[in-house]
């Protein structure tokens, strides 16, 4: 399971379809993006224990979707979304964390607070912008309370 930590979804939850295709019809989209955001979420990770967060799960995954990192900043839970572009790339990283990406990480966090029974502690949502350049070191931008949570 490669630390993935895998949950029940309410029985009226309903698989996207475009969900089902993608992998299958598009392998060289999702093989060629994978490599390059597991080793920006690493970064992530990294930069993250450095700054003092307390690592709590990566990869956190249910029926409703991913959240990239679950940490502890002190008494609060943060929820980190990592955004992984090489340097060369015209958009930054944080620009893809629209408000469907926001919604879908909101909906986890709060199956992942209801399933923790975490609802007495305050949570934020942090960002975690990676560039990654053909040589040198990543560049690491970190984004603290990058959204409000949306309405349900």
């Amino acid at each position: 399971m490669g630390g993935r930590v895998y949950c029940q979804a309410p029985s009226s939850y309903q698989s996207p379809r475009s969900m089902r295709w993608f992998p299958r019809r598009l392998p060289f989209l999702s093989q060629r993006a994978e490599p390059l955001g597991i080793r920006g979420e690493k970064i992530a990770r990294r930069f993250l224990k450095r700054a003092g967060f307390r690592i709590i799960q990566a990869n956190y995954t249910c029926p409703l979707g991913e959240i990239d990192i679950v940490a502890a900043d002190e008494d609060v839970l943060v929820f980190v979304e990592v955004k992984t572009r090489r340097s060369d790339d015209e958009s930054d990283p944080e620009e893809a964390v629209n408000w469907h990406k926001r919604r879908q990480v909101t909906k986890v966090a709060r199956h992942f607070i209801s399933q923790k029974n975490a609802h007495n502690m305050s949570a934020r949502f942090d960002v975690v912008a990676v560039l990654i350049p053909e040589a040198g070191q990543p560049d690491i931008t970190h984004f603290v309370d990058a959204f409000a949570p949306t309405p349900r």
